[in-house]
């Protein structure tokens, strides 16, 4: 009896899946060119009320793409500064794994993160004026202490070891502290460095030149740094997708966008987070 009890939810499960299989083929949108859009800040997670753009939502975006059979090229569609170094890193693996010829088309801003995102990309497309590079890393945080002094208000913390509160926004950092925390931004900076240099085929040494230590740049000037590799809008990466492949019509769908109700939503929290978000990370 519990055999066949065992065999009966094997299929059970197999038709299940295979069901939704079916389904999701079915159900994919008509087009043969899939855009991505990864618009405003970087950062982890996957809520749908973010104010961000999520590693987590990217990535789901990147598998759907991946196994639609009709999806023959993806390009991900940047308007972004950057943001978190580890959503950024997350997402560039996912891009470096996929079996499909992947562009990155800047908007308005592409940069630090956002850069690093279109580096692992297999071409990079940005207008003219275009704001990219900035290929480095930073950390902040709002420091409250001098405010205190001030007004009289007196700091009680308890905490150990002793360096449990590092960078907490009520006391000043100990110089051993800021050692040690720009030993993380330094060594994050260099392979984030390493990662751009390799897949832009430069050298280490190269692309820190052409990147001039941080600095931003027009799309017209980041072409002749060799940062990005052609110039234009929708119609120039239309026909780079000809170019590149057997493709003679480009029907472009939209994969991962957020709803309006989720954009207003994620807009309202990105106000409130201005008063209640204190966070200390890396960014790209």
């Amino acid at each position: 009896m519990r055999k066949e009890i065992k065999l009966f939810l094997i299929v059970l499960l197999f038709s299940s899946m295979l069901s939704f299989l079916l389904a999701s083929y079915f159900s994919f949108p008509k087009g043969n060119v899939a855009i991505i859009p990864i618009e405003g800040e970087i950062g982890v997670g996957s809520d749908i009320f973010s104010s961000s753009i999520t590693s987590d939502n990217v990535i789901s975006s990147i598998k759907t793409a991946e196994f639609n059979p009709n999806i023959k090229v993806v390009v991900f569609k940047i308007n972004s500064g950057g943001g978190s170094a580890v959503a950024s890193q997350e997402i560039v693996s996912a891009i470096k794994e996929m079996n499909k010829t992947t562009i990155a088309w800047i908007r308005d801003v592409g940069a630090s993160g956002a850069y690093w995102i279109a580096s692992a990309t297999d071409y990079i497309v940005c207008n003219n004026l275009s704001i990219t590079g900035s290929v480095g890393v930073t950390m902040s945080y709002l420091e409250f202490s001098k405010l205190f002094d001030k007004y009289g208000v007196t700091l009680v913390e308890l905490a150990t070891p002793e360096h449990k509160e590092i960078a907490s926004p009520y006391k000043n950092l100990t110089e051993y502290e800021k050692i040690s925390l720009q030993k993380m931004i330094n060594q994050t900076y260099e392979f984030l460095v390493e990662d751009i240099a390799k897949n832009r085929n430069m050298s280490v040494e190269e692309l820190k030149s052409k990147s001039d230590g941080g600095m931003i740049f027009l799309g017209i000037d980041a072409k002749k740094r060799g940062l990005v590799d052609y110039l234009g809008g929708e119609n120039e990466v239309k026909e780079l997708i000809k170019e590149k492949t057997n493709l003679t019509e480009v029907r472009f769908v939209v994969i991962g966008k957020k709803s309006i109700i989720e954009s207003l939503a994620s807009q309202l929290l990105s106000k409130l987070n201005i008063f209640t978000k204190q966070s200390v990370f890396l960014r790209t």
